[in-house]
């Protein structure tokens, strides 16, 4: 692992706008399923990734491409990724449960003083101003779990009991699991529901308003109910470790939870981890450091709908410039549509079928479409 590299200042026109110092995403909530079906990924591939909370990254590292740069704007994120990078290629499996805030068995910043000097100074210094995350359980550092766990213990609660969720979530059949939830969606639930995930209370307390800029929808709280009824009647949830997390709190088999988490994963994933370089930086200011067709594929989150339409059509053509013929980008829409524009359709061709089929499978509930797009020769 090369940590973070520095690169010039950074374009994207959200960047200003965030806090540097908010870990926004201590887990990564798309799933990393629908990239691996994406990607046909072999050992000489190059890919680029949006970083986040490197939970997708360490998802593909596990197919062994040639290198994957992961990449993000927010010195918050470099620090996360960077100490469970180290982490993970440093420590047992039980230490590194420990730090991560998945056992009490060993103190969580006596793993990080021994993991310090792995890191750059700039991450460094990030950790000497948060040693609270740390001690907190770094699983739960980000704004988006705490908003989580705030919608668990003060709304969630008051309507859904442990043991119905318990219910819910280890259903034997999906046709179990759909009468369950039928049982438990009432009016109460649904207002309850409808009133956390507002766009107010989201944007104040899970996410931030500058990612709402481009949001042109009406009554967010209904819509993200919808998705997630529709989530709970089409897809067993046994195994699903994003909606355990949601209704829950935490992993209860971490063999079921995220990749890294699982003890032959981690053992696998700690031979791997220095394929993985880490940047700091944003797209718009990355990729034109690339040679052309120098990638094979890139997973870019939800990237495009916190940039105007016009911004969003540029770093389309950048991707053109730096993705090989046959590579594939894919991305999520999480409020706002995007897909590469009419001009590109000569480099571009969006994989409807395949699209369409992934995010039927999408077990992170709230996205509202998954797209594939090749670059054509």
């Amino acid at each position: 692992m090369v940590a973070g590299d520095v690169q010039a200042p950074l374009k994207s026109e959200i960047a200003s706008d965030l806090d540097p110092e908010v870990i926004r995403y201590a887990q990564v909530w798309e799933d990393y399923t629908l990239l691996e079906q994406a990607f046909d990924i072999r050992e000489d591939d190059r890919i680029l990734s949006v970083g986040s909370a490197g939970c997708n990254v360490l998802a593909l590292l596990r197919h062994r491409p040639r290198t994957i740069i992961a990449l993000d704007m927010s010195i918050a994120q470099i620090a996360l990724m960077e100490l469970k990078f180290a982490g993970i290629k440093h420590l047992g499996y039980p230490e590194f449960l420990s730090l991560w805030g998945l056992s009490q068995r060993h103190h969580p910043l006596h793993l990080y003083q021994q993991l310090e000097s792995f890191l750059s100074e700039t991450s460094r210094d990030y950790w000497q101003r948060h040693h609270d995350a740390i001690t907190s359980g770094l699983i739960h550092a980000g704004k988006l779990e705490r908003f989580f766990q705030v919608m668990q213990r003060d709304h969630l609660a008051q309507v859904w009991s442990q043991e119905a969720i318990g219910r819910l979530l280890d259903a034997p059949s999906l046709e179990a699991q759909q009468e369950q939830f039928r049982q438990m969606a009432t009016a109460e639930f649904e207002a309850v529901f409808t009133a956390y995930f507002s766009q107010s209370s989201i944007a104040e307390n899970g996410r931030d308003p500058a990612q709402f800029r481009y949001v042109e929808h009406d009554g967010l709280g209904s819509h993200f109910l919808q998705r997630f009824r529709h989530t709970c009647a089409r897809q067993w949830l046994r195994q699903n470790h994003y909606m355990e997390y949601l209704l829950t709190g935490t992993y209860r088999d971490l063999e079921a939870g995220p990749v890294f988490l699982r003890q032959a994963r981690y053992h696998e994933l700690k031979d791997l981890i220095d394929r993985i370089r880490i940047i700091h930086a944003d797209f718009e200011s990355y990729l034109p450091t690339l040679p052309p067709a120098s990638l094979s594929y890139a997973a870019l989150s939800d990237i495009f709908e916190y940039i105007s339409p016009e911004a969003s059509d540029r770093l389309f053509t950048q991707l053109a410039d730096t993705i090989r013929p046959g590579g594939r980008i894919a991305y999520w829409n999480l409020l706002v549509p995007r897909r590469s524009p009419p001009s590109l359709r000569a480099q571009w061709h969006h994989l409807d079928e395949l699209s369409e089929r992934l995010i039927e499978r999408d077990r992170a509930w709230f996205y509202q479409s998954f797209h594939v797009e090749e670059r054509l020769a």
